[in-house]
């Protein structure tokens, strides 16, 4: 097995540290971190450990050479997966723990527990329900031991159970109410993500079953704070359905519920296919009420195309007796 220069090893060792500082930074510098930390995954494809094979026995020479390789691997990768979170990228942050599982399963005996792999298998199965692949999120939970998964089991890991849990049972306000709570601040973007999916959903049903409801109704059933809370999520759901209508509506939003917006978004293309055609309402709080308010004229062409149907039918089957 070929051996990496320790030289190598300790130039490595010293740009990690360097970039550890770098991110640890109020505000971090989020372009030279990540042009830092693609200079680190240069740096580590020359380790000998590079290939991910679990070397057979005697195969290597200096054991503590080799850990300390494996150990400047995962910690790159650990702070690239929390950097993609900051940088609020999902498809980078999955790429980095795709990687990173490698370390935690196949190394794991080879080199000391990481304090970093629970905070981010949990933020990891936040990502699966914010995408909605609950299949993916039982086999990823399937893979982590008893022990950390159970009653009792690891705090970062509990949230996104307990969130799965509510979800599963349709208690969408259970969810909200749980997603106010988080085990460390940067789980919130996931977090943010799919409660902004929920909340889409339940202001969907409100807007199909009622024509208004009164405002602290509202502000429960939906799970915001304030009247000017509501007023700021009417002011989306109206942007969002003058988007659908092709007549464009921004709404300003702050970054982290602009991201989560996006995103959010995007995992629902699928599901607005099968909405095509479905009446978007506009939002208007209007003293202690919040109105869902049709187009003028569109519902009752609606009606009179259903009764024209209805009495076409009725006719057909008459003459079809008679």
């Amino acid at each position: 097995m070929a051996q990496t220069s320790k030289e190598h090893v300790q130039a490595a060792a010293e740009k990690l540290k360097k970039f550890q500082q770098m991110c640890n930074q109020e505000p971090a510098d989020v372009p030279k971190c990540m042009a830092l930390l693609n200079e680190l995954k240069v740096d580590i494809a020359g380790f000998s450990t590079s290939s991910l094979i679990p070397p057979s026995a005697g195969a290597v020479k200096d054991k503590g050479l080799y850990e300390k390789e494996l150990l400047i691997a995962r910690e790159t990768l650990e702070i690239g997966a929390f950097l993609a979170v900051r940088k609020q990228d999902s498809a980078l942050f999955e790429r980095h723990v795709l990687q990173l599982k490698t370390y935690y399963r196949d190394f794991g005996k080879q080199m000391p527990p990481s304090q970093r792999q629970y905070p981010i298998m949990g933020m990891f199965l936040l990502h699966m329900l914010a995408e909605n692949r609950i299949g993916d999120f039982h086999t990823e939970l399937e893979l982590i031991p008893q022990e950390e998964r159970g009653e009792g089991g690891n705090t970062y890991l509990k949230h996104p159970i307990a969130l799965e849990r509510a979800l599963m049972e349709g208690n969408y306000n259970k969810v909200l109410t749980i997603s106010k709570d988080v085990p460390l601040p940067i789980f919130r973007f996931f977090v943010d993500t799919l409660t902004t999916t929920i909340r889409k959903k339940i202001a969907e049903s409100l807007e199909t079953a009622y024509s208004w409801v009164d405002v602290p109704f509202a502000c429960r059933m939906l799970s915001t704070g304030s009247e000017a809370e509501l007023r700021q999520l009417a002011k989306e759901m109206n942007a969002r359905g003058k988007r659908e209508a092709g007549e464009g509506g921004d709404v300003e939003m702050d970054g982290g519920a602009a991201a989560a917006a996006a995103a959010a978004d995007a995992g629902e293309d699928a599901e607005e296919e099968d909405e095509e055609g479905i009446e978007r309402k506009t939002w208007e709080v209007e003293g202690n009420k919040l109105y869902f308010k049709s187009a003028e004229g569109k519902k009752t062409d609606l009606e009179a195309l259903t009764v024209i149907t209805n009495t076409m039918a009725y006719a057909s089957e008459l003459e079809r007796i008679v």
